[in-house]
């Protein structure tokens, strides 16, 4: 499947930036499989009103047990 170009642009962005404000961005479920990737890097991430469902969260929690995982702040 292709990436959510949304996340695609994330990643780019939010790797020198280490903060993802997707609010809103109509992320689902299936964009959380790319967003998982570059979760550990970040230190701040906001997905409010966005749909990921159980499947999306569950996806993204996965990524919080990475040892080396920055993440401070999630909404």
């Amino acid at each position: 499947p292709v990436p959510d170009l949304r996340v695609c642009v994330c990643v780019c962005v939010c790797l020198c930036a280490c903060v993802a404000r997707l609010r809103y961005c109509g992320l689902t479920a299936s964009s959380c499989e790319s967003l998982s990737s570059v979760l550990p890097s970040l230190m701040e991430l906001d997905l409010s009103g966005n749909n990921l469902q159980d499947t999306g969260v569950t996806t993204l929690s996965w990524s919080l047990t990475d040892p080396s995982c920055k993440l401070k702040k999630l909404q």
